[in-house]
């Protein structure tokens, strides 16, 4: 509970520099982090900002709620790790290009939150309920409509993930250039942080995506259960520092999604699948444990000891026991 402690008072501190950048608050904090931060001078700072000083604060506080009242919280701390580190994969490269010439200390300070989230997420992923073997045979995929629904999305999102890295590598095909210019123009953002995000989609959620799609395909992989609420927790951090970085004052005109026409429903129905489908399927795999695996808490609060004080009879005396 600790870590959750520590990254609560982050993400709280996170929120006071964002209100100061935006002017609601007098400016304390924003000067000093903007000195070896600049990327929160940008769209997609901005918006890290505010997800990390509402959501992952009321993420981390939900944990220490639960796990104070002896309830399971480890659902809660899958979708909070997601969500931390996806966000410092965008991050911590957004460091180098963000315009400073040397790295500092504060940088290993900053690299510190990506190894504590992680390991308490292997710790959560080590110590999870042993659960027994299925052996029962299900129907093939063709005949469970809602599996071959999700297997789908997978294979749609693997795509477009693998044309997205190919549109931030410059790819020379009029389609991709035609999808930037008139889509997603964002991905050209001088920031970087959409070119990392994607970076990001590229070489860690398309592996998910593949194994994913073999879980949905052969039922019984209790591993999905809790891999499905890591990668909800990074997709919707990633949408939306993504989606409100793109719409945010501080990005250029040019740069801004289309506000109508076809341009526009394909912009909104391309991240609007990437940013709920993950939660779906992240929900129906807590209903269907045979088939996923269970996530619940096995490691509660311990309660209050109560200590009963003996005595013990001797020759010279009374004894405490």
């Amino acid at each position: 509970m600790y870590v959750f402690s520590i990254f609560s008072w982050t993400g709280l501190l996170n929120l006071g520099i964002v209100l100061e950048l935006d002017g609601f608050i007098p400016k304390a904090l924003a000067p000093f982090t903007l000195e070896y931060l600049p990327v929160f001078k940008t769209a997609y700072g901005a918006a890290y900002l505010y997800w990390d000083g509402v959501v992952n604060f009321l993420l981390g506080i939900g944990c220490i709620a639960l796990y104070s009242y002896r309830e399971t919280h480890r659902e809660v701390g899958l979708y909070w790790a997601g969500s931390i580190l996806n966000s410092y994969a965008v991050l911590l490269p957004g460091y180098f290009t963000g315009g400073k010439d040397e790295v500092e200390l504060t940088l290993f300070i900053d690299a510190s939150y990506v190894v504590v989230p992680l390991l308490t997420l292997i710790n959560m992923i080590h110590n999870r309920a042993t659960q027994a073997h299925i052996f029962s045979k299900f129907p093939p995929l063709w005949k469970r409509p809602v599996d071959l629904i999700f297997f789908l999305y997978f294979f749609v999102a693997m795509q477009i993930a693998m044309m997205r890295a190919l549109a931030i590598h410059g790819a020379n095909v009029s389609f991709i250039k035609q999808y930037v210019k008139l889509v997603e123009p964002y991905l050209g953002d001088p920031s970087g942080a959409p070119k990392f995000q994607m970076l990001t989609y590229d070489y860690l959620y398309v592996c998910y995506y593949i194994f994913a799609m073999y879980g949905v395909w052969s039922p019984g992989q209790h591993w999905m259960g809790d891999f499905s609420l890591v990668h909800a927790g990074a997709a919707g951090q990633a949408q939306f520092t993504y989606l409100a970085g793109a719409l945010n004052s501080r990005t250029s005109k040019s740069l801004r999604p289309p506000s109508g026409g076809k341009g526009a429903i394909i912009f909104w129905a391309v991240n609007g699948i990437l940013f709920v489908m993950p939660h779906l399927f992240a929900f129906f795999t807590q209903r269907d444990t045979e088939k996923f695996g269970r996530t619940q808490t096995i490691d509660f609060a311990s309660p209050v000891r109560k200590y009963e004080h003996k005595f013990k009879e001797t020759r010279s005396g009374r004894k405490l026991k």
